[in-house]
């Protein structure tokens, strides 16, 4: 899923649960890109291609925009499938869990132009 990324700053200071925040502020700073909202393959179907697949063909339609997504720091394996199509690493947020606990990880944002 994908969709343009349409958060102002007002909408941060009014709207969004401190939990949600470092999220918010990360897709805020790849604002007017197309924005991958949620990316999974099942481990049954990995290696086969699908994801890519996938990705390839939201790229060939979001090429004018550019696109972005999210990705925890400690997910090696999606960091490492998104940088072999070119998605450079362009900010960090804290990651919290449920509780507001500091958990060592990161959010990271991650954009193609």
């Amino acid at each position: 899923m994908f969709l343009t990324n349409p958060h102002p700053a007002s909408f941060l200071q009014r709207r969004v649960p401190a939990l949600l925040k470092p999220i918010v502020e990360l897709e805020s700073e790849a604002a007017g890109t197309a924005h991958v909202a949620d990316f999974a393959n099942a481990r049954a179907c990995r290696v086969r291609g699908l994801g890519s697949a996938l990705l390839r063909s939201a790229q060939s339609s979001c090429r004018k925009r550019g696109m972005s997504l999210l990705v925890a720091s400690g997910n090696d394996a999606a960091k490492g499938f998104y940088s072999r199509f070119g998605y450079q690493e362009t900010a960090r947020r804290l990651y919290l869990d449920a509780k507001f606990r500091v958990t060592g990880k990161d959010w990271v944002v991650k954009t193609k132009d």
